[in-house]
């Protein structure tokens, strides 16, 4: 009896132990960094190419109607008569001669700038900024999903291996289990139980390969790509310190996408009272200058004609200076407006600062998370190991091993989501503060010993 206890739990222990370790498995699939993975995102989004061809259509219109407002209008006419018929003598009107004649040549140019123009041109502007504005944040808003969901399943990767780790020791926990049964050592019971535990650890991996599968499939949707890949390991953890509220926020106030979509609401609104303001009030200008070169018939005799002539025409509407009329409220409506997005912009500063100690303080969190989660893998790691040896030795149950089993995996899985949510929330982080993520970390990143 002695004999074949001690061999079931040699061939044990041999599993358990091998079960714990890591292996680094070549992967035959090709690896795609996520540096490589954000500039295919940008290469080969439709939505980012919708927006850089509004940004093109933006800029187009701006400049066309700056050229159109105040870059004059030219036309230039010309006519040629086949002849010219003349007298040959005085008195003589039955005697006719053909001779060639001159052409008629004309140019034309006039430039009207009124509340329309200058509406219009300022309008036209704004719009290219916000274009340009919208652009900016299509490839914001895509590059922050593509880092959440590749760095999602890279740490699911490591969520699996764990898993798989947990579920090869519940299987040689099982069959260690079989072995002492057959030798009559344990009970049915504690049979079944260790049958249940391995049941649940394979359960357990397996819905966390569903959840790797789903966030791949949704990474490789974002790529546009059919064919499989592999993505990069997990980094380690890097601590971030920051000096203080103030020091953050006079560093990237300038570069928040909140603070710059608030200011070019501002900047619009103001440009709507400016137009709203012209067009109400603004006398309308039309300069016309014409300029004529041709022939001239005048009794018997033939010659060229140029003439110059120039012309002025202005007129004002009244409305906008009347109280209660319909262009007069409109003006102060559009003040009013204008007034509302300044005081948007002078909370949006302070809401601003509140954010980014929001962020500090969330990452602090995050950080002790991080600390309390890195020591509940350590001990679980161990007492997983002490009760391998407890478990063969029959000092606890097949139970018992399996809970110590479940608490390691659970605090694998609970460091790797800690680490997780950590590293998003600092990219979330740098993209609400308008800075590249490698910029981020290399400023606030501490390296610790």
């Amino acid at each position: 009896m002695f004999k074949k206890r001690t061999s079931i739990i040699v061939i044990f222990l041999i599993f358990v132990f091998s079960s714990f370790e890591v292996f680094a498995q070549e992967s035959e699939l090709p690896l795609i960094r996520c540096a490589d993975a954000l500039r295919m995102v940008r290469d080969n989004s439709d939505d980012i190419r919708i927006a850089e061809l509004n940004k093109r259509i933006s800029k187009d219109a701006a400049t066309s109607s700056i050229v159109s407002s105040f870059v004059p209008s030219l036309s230039v006419s010309s006519t040629l008569a086949g002849g010219v018929m003349y007298p040959m003598a005085e008195g003589a009107i039955s005697e006719w001669a053909w001779r060639d004649g001159y052409p008629d040549v004309g140019a034309t140019a006039s430039l009207a700038i009124g509340s329309t123009t200058v509406t219009n041109a300022i309008i036209s502007g704004m719009q290219k900024s916000l274009a340009d504005f919208t652009y900016d944040q299509t490839i914001s808003n895509l590059e922050k999903a593509l880092w959440a969901a590749y760095w999602g399943v890279s740490s699911l990767n490591r969520s699996v291996a764990v898993a798989e780790k947990v579920a090869a020791a519940s299987e040689d926990a099982l069959h260690a289990a079989q072995a002492r049964f057959d030798a009559g050592l344990i009970s049915s019971l504690e049979l079944m139980n260790a049958k249940l535990a391995n049941a649940n650890a394979k359960k357990s991996c397996l819905s966390l390969k569903q959840s790797r599968e789903n966030a791949y499939m949704s990474l490789k949707s974002l790529l546009k790509r059919k064919d499989d890949f592999d993505v990069e390991p997990f980094p380690g953890h890097v601590s971030l310190s920051f000096s203080s509220v103030d020091e953050v926020y006079n560093r990237h106030v300038a570069s928040n996408a909140t603070i710059r979509s608030l200011a070019l609401a501002s900047d619009l609104a103001s440009a709507a009272a400016t137009a709203t303001n012209l067009a109400t009030r603004l006398p309308r200008v039309s300069l016309s200058l014409s300029y004529g070169y041709g022939g001239r018939y005048s009794n018997v005799q033939y010659g060229i004609d140029d003439t110059l002539t120039f012309s002025v025409a202005a007129s004002l509407s009244l409305d906008g200076f009347i109280p209660h009329t319909s262009a007069y409220n409109s003006i102060s409506e559009a003040n009013a407006k204008a007034e509302i997005a300044k005081l948007n912009l002078s909370a949006g500063y302070d809401s601003y600062r509140r954010e980014i100690e929001s962020g500090i303080r969330n990452l602090q969190a995050l950080e002790a998370a991080c600390e309390v989660a890195s020591l509940q893998v350590r001990y679980a790691e161990e007492s997983a190991r002490l009760s391998a040896d407890a478990y063969q030795n029959g000092k606890i149950t097949s139970q018992n091993y399996a809970d110590a089993l479940n608490a390691m995996l659970q605090a694998e899985i609970s460091l790797a989501n800690s680490e997780f949510e950590y590293q998003n929330s600092a990219y979330s982080m740098s993209i609400y503060l308008g800075e590249d993520y490698e910029g981020f970390m290399a400023h606030y990143a501490v390296v610790k010993d």
